[in-house]
């Protein structure tokens, strides 16, 4: 048991650690998640040094651990909700750029009718760059679409599955145990 507790520990000054470099970095999602989760491992940290017995155990320790863990939640949420908005607003700069680059694909393209006789050869290089910056901003939203819908499936510290993504297999999970019978 003082093994675990010693190896409990250690993981938590290590996910410190972690969290720590990763804000130093300027991810704002680290900064979120070492707010909360600092008060939740500083509580867990108090209760196994209580359990151990170099500390004194208190109702305190336990209400830490527990607010710890409720801050941890909140500011988690949070972290999740900051990097949706940023994503909505790359993805939203992303959609303004490529329909402005869509404008600009159609303008051209009826400047081209217009001047083809005289102007063709430049006039279609300018319509095959706006095309492959459209293509281009069409793949990045596209990209972007696949990497946020993956992350709003998962957490963004350790990379496993969140609430949503239990929410959208349980349905799958519960028939399956019914089929089995397990």
């Amino acid at each position: 048991v003082a093994l675990l507790q010693g190896v409990g520990v250690l993981t938590a000054i290590y996910a410190l650690a972690v969290m720590i470099q990763q804000s130093l970095r300027g991810n704002d999602w680290a900064r979120y998640l070492l707010l909360g989760w600092s008060t939740t491992i500083t509580g867990y940290c108090m209760f196994i040094f209580a359990m151990i017995g170099w500390l004194e155990y208190s109702d305190t320790i336990l209400y830490l651990q527990a607010a710890g863990l409720g801050l941890g939640n909140v500011m988690v949420t949070t972290a999740i909700a900051a990097r949706v908005r940023r994503e909505r607003r790359e993805k939203a700069a992303a959609m303004g750029k490529a329909l402005q680059l869509s404008r600009e694909v159609s303008q051209l393209t009826h400047e081209k009718e217009l001047l083809q006789n005289t102007t063709s050869q430049q006039l279609q290089k300018e319509v095959d760059e706006k095309t492959r910056e459209l293509n281009d901003m069409l793949e990045y939203l596209q990209h972007a679409n696949r990497r946020l819908e993956r992350d709003s499936l998962s957490d963004p510290l350790t990379g496993l599955g969140n609430r949503r993504y239990l929410d959208s297999v349980f349905k799958d999970i519960l028939y399956q145990c019914a089929q089995h019978r397990t």
